[in-house]
């Protein structure tokens, strides 16, 4: 939802948190993380920039304040995070997100994270951001690592 916009809804709250890493593991701080998905009707609450989209999978008219997309920044340790909606699995076999890396000396990486049944919850995922800390139990957290191809530390 947009800052300060009261949330209207449908569909379960999850997380989807990850770890950004270079091909030697190495956490890759400071990279844009940009997720975009379906809702839970399984239609896109935006127009994507595609140029040729089946309009039967638009949902412009929605009172939801789920935008559909969100932006963030990785940290020291490579970590991000995203609260979002799990997505409909009515177009594809498997529920899952977009995302979209970037960073100024590994390029570029589009992907798919696919949500399957194993997630973990908020007393089994290590350390937790301030940020996370209150959520509810129930709240399903969906984990991943995603390697870039290159490396962020040079030998000397």
């Amino acid at each position: 939802r947009k800052t300060g916009q009261k949330p209207i809804y449908s569909g379960t709250r999850i997380i989807v948190k990850g770890r950004l890493l270079d091909q030697n593991c190495v956490p890759v701080s400071d990279a844009k993380i940009y997720l975009w998905q379906v809702g839970s009707d399984g239609k896109y609450p935006y127009t994507p920039l595609r140029t040729r989209i089946n309009k039967e999978m638009l949902n412009l008219a929605s009172k939801s304040s789920f935008t559909g997309s969100g932006t963030a920044t990785t940290n020291n340790k490579g970590e991000f995070y995203f609260i979002t909606l799990y997505p409909s699995a009515i177009h594809t076999k498997t529920a899952n997100v977009n995302i979209r890396v970037e960073h100024r000396d590994l390029g570029k990486l589009q992907t798919k994270l696919y949500l399957t049944s194993q997630t973990t919850n908020s007393e089994n995922c290590g350390e937790i951001s301030h940020a996370l800390a209150n959520i509810p139990d129930e709240l399903r957290i969906y984990e991943f690592d995603v390697v870039m191809p290159g490396r962020t530390l040079r030998r000397y």
